[in-house]
């Protein structure tokens, strides 16, 4: 079944009695990420089924909190099952992250099928989930990394107009903006001199007119050679980035 676009940053998956955490993790995340939760997103009179279904789908990270009701939370195993089998097809767009609410589930070692080998985020004692939001907001800012790059190689090598291309350019080398500006920067100010050597009075000294030249020369070449072999290396970087994606 196709995707329908990733609408949603977060889906939080969870057993009923375990619905007052998962709550307090959306109010954590909702102020600015967008987060499906079926008690806060979905209206009175919707199909629940077909819209967790294809929320389910539209998000790119699953919570899945777990607890030690779980084992007995017929929905949030099918929620697990779908979403596991969702990021084996797509690695680099999507990503499963257990959510420990207590440790009774790790004593008991009856952890779902599947989650056992991903790394998890533990809750503290406490029950605070600040830190557990902060895990996750540093997750979402990696997604946009992806995502961002994953655009630009587009525009670069989609065969698109020019402005697509130097827009796509440029997003990828943003990573070193303030070297590529200042190697742009000299191999601007190079050429001008070059011109300006080249258009100064024939009574000037040709000896110095040379002098001056060579060297801007010089500076510009090593200014051009730096800024291509930053291009590339930001090329390379957003290929990987976009290859990786969030594994």
């Amino acid at each position: 079944m196709p995707d329908d676009g990733y609408k949603w940053n977060f889906f939080i998956s969870h057993a009923g009695p375990d619905a007052g955490q998962a709550e307090s993790l959306y109010d954590l995340l909702a102020p600015d990420c967008q987060v499906f939760l079926d008690s806060r997103s979905l209206q009175p009179g919707d199909d629940w089924a077909p819209m967790l279904d294809k929320a389910l789908r539209c998000s790119r990270v699953t919570v899945i909190l777990l607890s030690s009701k779980t084992d007995a939370a017929y929905y949030e195993g099918e929620e697990i099952a779908a979403a596991i089998d969702l990021a084996r097809r797509d690695k680099a767009a999507r990503r499963v992250v257990p959510v420990y609410l207590d440790n009774q589930l790790l004593d008991s070692g009856d952890i779902p099928f599947g989650l056992r080998s991903k790394h998890a985020i533990k809750a503290p004692a406490d029950g605070d989930l600040r830190p557990v939001a902060q895990g996750l907001r540093g997750l979402l800012g990696k997604v946009e990394i992806v995502d961002s790059q994953t655009e630009a190689i587009g525009k670069l090598t989609g065969g698109g107009n020019r402005a697509e291309r130097i827009n796509g350019l440029s997003e990828i080398t943003k990573f070193f903006g303030p070297l590529r500006w200042a190697l742009l920067s000299m191999l601007v100010v190079s050429v001008l001199g070059i011109v300006l050597c080249l258009l100064s009075p024939p009574e000037a000294i040709q000896n110095e007119r040379a002098l001056a030249a060579s060297g801007l020369g010089a500076l510009g070449m090593g200014s051009f050679s730096g800024l291509m072999m930053v291009i590339n290396k930001s090329v390379d970087v957003a290929r990987d980035i976009a290859r990786s994606g969030l594994a």
